[in-house]
Formats: C-alpha cells, structure tokens, sequence
C-alpha cells in the first residue's frame, strides 16, 4: 500500500473513533424526558414539557396557560428541586423566558400560553421521582412527584392509552402491576386511577381490595381518596 495512502487513511479512522467516541459521550451526559407523568400540582394548566439533563444542569420547561381576564405568572427567586423520595435538594440557577417575581408577565388573553425555563444544578442520576417547589408568599406552584424514567413513563402512558380505547379492564390491570412494581415511589396517582377505572367497571370486589392496600400504604396524599 502506498505509505501516503495508509498515513490517510489512519488518519481518517483516528477522526472517525474520536467524533464516535464524543458522540456517545454526549449521549451519556444528556438526558431528555418529554412531558413525564407525577403525583401532584398546584395549578391546573401549568405543565411540564419537558426535563432534560446535561453535564451541566437539569434543565425543566414547563408552560402554563391563563384563564382569567388581566391574568398574570411569574416565578419566584426562591425555587428548588428536590428527591420525591428522599432529603437531596438543589436551588435554581436561572430562568428564561419567564419575569422574577415581583415583576410578573402580563397575559393578554384568555388560554394565551407561557413557555419557560427553570435551570438547576445537575442531578444525581439515583433520583428516580423529583419534587419542584416555589418557596413563596402567594400562588405559589408546585410539581411533585415528577417521574423521570422515560420507561416508566411509557408504561404509564400505555395504561392511559388503553383506557381512552376502551380497554378498562387491561388498562386497570396495567396500572395495579405499575403499582407493585414502584412501592417506593411516594404519590397515590396510580391507584387514584386505577381503583376509579374498577368502580366504572363494577367490580367491587378489585374496588374495595385496591382502596383497602391503599390505605395500608405510606402513600403521602392517599387521603385524597373520595
């Protein structure tokens, strides 16, 4: 082989392994969950698109939509993240696209939508649910137990699916597995959802056997249950 010709060509496949290697590092290090199931919020139309995860930062976007005439949104310097299901916790760094209060973004009409940022500092990859909190005076919003394994959330996703074709009995079926499989996971959606799909159903028997485990469980906001 001419000698010009192989230097080339390792040359090539030394680039080739490095541009390989630094994209499935970056792959590695980011993360993105789109819109993903949790436990509990605050204010009705405020949801999360998504939450992605970079070396650097967890990055949340949410958007809430306004439904009241003048209405007005902005975020607080003091909001946190925090594990669902444990004490790590992390203070914002920074938004976008969105006033600190006490300035604050001035709908201009009903079901206009706001989109924005909430950057934190990067989360341990052990935390599996994350709690999100404005600590303030007045309105403050809350998103809690947010899930952030995209399998878990397809799964979930899957139930609902089910559900809205008709499927109740697979669907409440799928979602009493999901309850197994995620005893530590601390919000009671899960069976809020599947022991109403049983009492559509009539089945009193998987009813009252859902809500009586319920009741036994550690689940924070299980009271809920009307």
């Amino acid at each position: 082989m001419n000698i010009k010709l192989a230097n080339k060509t390792s040359t090539l496949l030394k680039i080739y392994l490095l541009v390989s290697i630094l994209n499935v590092s970056f792959v590695a290090q980011a993360q993105t969950i789109l819109q993903p199931n949790f436990g509990q919020k605050t204010h009705e139309t405020l949801d999360i698109e998504s939450i992605e995860t970079t070396n650097q930062y967890t990055i949340i976007n949410l958007s809430i939509v306004n439904k009241i005439n003048g209405g007005t949104f902005c975020a607080d310097k003091n909001i946190y993240i925090k594990n669902s299901s444990g004490y790590e916790m992390y203070q914002i760094i920074k938004s976008e696209g969105i006033p600190q209060c006490p300035k604050a973004h001035q709908f201009k009409s009903i079901d206009e939508k706001l989109s924005f940022k909430l950057y934190f500092p990067k989360i341990s990859e052990k935390i599996m649910y994350l709690d999100l909190i404005e600590n303030c005076d007045n309105a403050c919003f809350s998103m809690k137990g947010i899930i952030l394994s995209n399998s878990l959330n397809d799964n979930i996703n899957e139930a609902y699916r089910l559900y809205a074709v008709n499927e109740k009995k697979r669907a409440a079926e799928s979602l009493e597995n999901l309850i197994y499989q995620t005893k530590d996971y601390p919000y009671a959606f899960l069976y809020f959802a599947a022991i109403k799909i049983w009492q559509e159903l009539g089945e009193s028997n998987k009813f009252t056997e859902l809500r009586d485990n319920l009741f036994r469980s550690n689940k924070i906001d299980k009271n809920l249950l009307h």
